[in-house]
């Protein structure tokens, strides 16, 4: 990588880095300081540095390259690898063992939450082998828990029990949408008008905001549906449709609130339904 050079037509210093111009700073010292930090973050990675420093490392190409729902995935099952190993262990003293005895001791965590833990640990390793950071992961051989299968779903009857817990219009209308099109909740934050067409009875969205960023997402409605989000069109025909009462997409930690506070209303009312959440929720049973 060349050294910084100053450009005065801009009043900046830049690096050419593998063909693009990156701007530094206005101020010399701070744009050598993004320099040397620019370099390290790419230096390949030895059995002496930390798993901490591997692990940012990656966060920050995950920020870069990925989306941010992406980003917090991986940083939220990081951080927790990060405080059961801390911070100075060294890549070639790391062994599957301190994988298991993570996610042992994790309160709470089901089979397919320990999955994707050891899923996101394993990630890092393997994007350091093919960026040529490491030759070999140390932990290439950690098995994964079998996820555990979501089998549950909910019938007309007990939406009807679901939608009389919730008060607020804007919940009501998700969890609707939810039930009559089967859509992901994540996909549901991101629909807007621009993306209906009800007429023809469907939301596309485009490869960019779609699961897996390929292909666009179908998601066709049902009569209750096309009702639905030709209402919300006309309220909302810029930004999302599916907002709170302060106009802000319905994201998933208010979706998880929501849905905790329903399952206790029904426990309290003595009508429980097991597993019952956002993708749940996006489940009809046929027998409905």
């Amino acid at each position: 990588m060349r050294k910084p050079f100053y450009k005065k037509s801009h009043g900046a210093w830049y690096v050419n880095h593998h063909g693009r111009m990156i701007r530094l700073s206005q101020d010399k010292e701070e744009a050598f300081k993004a320099y040397h930090e620019l370099m390290a973050s790419e230096a390949p990675a030895s059995s002496n540095d930390s798993v901490a420093t591997l692990m940012n490392s990656y966060l920050d190409w995950c920020k870069k390259n990925r989306s941010a729902q992406t980003y917090i995935w991986y940083k939220e099952f990081l951080s927790s690898f990060a405080r059961s190993i801390g911070v100075r262990l060294r890549i070639g003293s790391l062994k599957p063992l301190h994988i298991t005895q993570w996610t042992d001791t994790q309160e709470g965590w089901n089979d397919t939450t320990k999955h994707n833990a050891v899923r996101a640990v394993k990630r890092v390793f393997n994007w350091a082998v093919k960026e040529g950071r490491l030759r070999i992961s140390p932990i290439q051989n950690v098995e994964r828990p079998a996820p555990r299968r979501r089998e549950s779903f909910l019938t007309s009857a007990q939406f009807e029990l679901v939608r009389n817990c919730v008060r607020e219009g804007g919940f009501r209308d998700y969890i609707t949408f939810l039930f009559e099109t089967g859509a992901r909740p994540q996909e549901i934050r991101v629909i807007e008008a621009k993306h209906c067409d009800v007429k023809a009875g469907r939301i596309v969205l485009p490869a960019s905001q779609a699961k897996g960023k390929q292909y666009p997402r179908l998601i066709l409605l049902t009569p209750a549906a096309k009702d639905l989000v030709a209402s919300l069109c006309q309220r909302h025909p810029d930004g999302p449709l599916f907002v709170n009462r302060t106009g802000h997409a319905w994201n998933k930690d208010s979706v998880n609130c929501r849905f905790r506070r329903i399952r206790e209303q029904l426990e309290k009312n003595g009508t429980p339904i097991a597993g019952l959440c956002a993708t749940s929720a996006r489940r009809r049973s046929r027998r409905s």
